[in-house]
């Protein structure tokens, strides 16, 4: 499922309103933390209103309830992100170096090629961009995040997969892909074995897609794939060769697909 850290880190936020935005920045987030409101210094979020950063309690000051010293996630979800609109601009004395996951879900993102933006969260490990109207893979944000671990793109308009949008990257451990358009997964045109050439993903979603037909030996770059979920797709056919070299692969889920053919 998708990574919902809002839910998981479980916080109260309390929004300002439009007098409010206009006040310091120092009193733009506060949170409940500790049986107490604390404030987020603005140093440490990489990105402005309307964005919210929320603080990180295991590693901050536990003593002072007041002080944070760490932020673990910045959430840009639902702040009508799309085309006419711009990118939350980024804080040019914030730490950049000092969260590890962005949501940028329910917005209607249709790319996201903006350099200054990507750059001011470049050391995210998760990316939440559920919920969106993206329509080509986010390459560029792929090869700038290099410490990216897990990136969700559930519920887009993404057509077609390249597998070298993910290929050398040397932290992508989850890449969830479902339910959206995608008609073709697009092979290398070389394949080397070695293990500094191929795919690191571990968990890959490709379900309820509008997949027809797997390429001959398509997976074989993924020799890590542990978990690969392509149901409720089209596929009419499944051969031995497509899954040829997963030998760590655990889960398989090929239901709701009209296959008719096994060979």
């Amino acid at each position: 499922s998708t990574f919902n850290f809002l839910q998981q880190h479980g916080y109260r936020q309390q929004r300002s309103n439009r007098n409010q935005q206009k006040r310091a920045r120092w009193h733009r987030f506060r949170h409940w933390m500790g049986g107490q409101w604390t404030t987020v210094s603005p140093s440490l979020c990489p990105l402005d209103l309307p964005c919210q950063c929320i603080p990180d309690e295991k590693r901050s000051n536990i003593q002072n309830k007041n002080k944070i010293d760490f932020v673990d996630a910045i959430d840009c979800s639902k702040i009508g992100l799309g085309p006419g609109t711009k990118l939350p601009k980024a804080h040019p004395e914030a730490n950049r170096r000092n969260y590890r996951v962005i949501d940028l879900s329910l917005n209607s993102l249709t790319n996201l090629t903006e350099s200054e933006f990507i750059d001011s969260i470049c050391q995210a490990e998760t990316v939440n961009l559920t919920h969106n109207a993206l329509k080509d893979f986010p390459q560029y944000l792929v090869h700038q995040l290099t410490k990216l671990q897990h990136l969700f793109l559930k519920n887009n308009a993404i057509e077609t997969y390249f597998l070298n949008h993910t290929r050398n990257h040397a932290a992508l451990e989850e890449l969830d892909l479902s339910r959206n358009q995608i008609t073709d997964i697009i092979p290398n045109r070389t394949y080397h074995n070695q293990n500094n050439k191929l795919q690191k993903i571990t968990f890959l979603y490709l379900d309820y897609n509008k997949i027809s037909s797997l390429h001959n030996g398509i997976f074989r770059e993924f020799f890590r794939l542990k978990t690969l979920t392509l149901a409720g797709n089209k596929i009419n056919g499944i051969e031995t060769g497509h899954f040829k070299g997963l030998k760590k692969l655990q889960t398989l889920d090929l239901s709701e697909n009209n296959i008719g053919v096994l060979a």
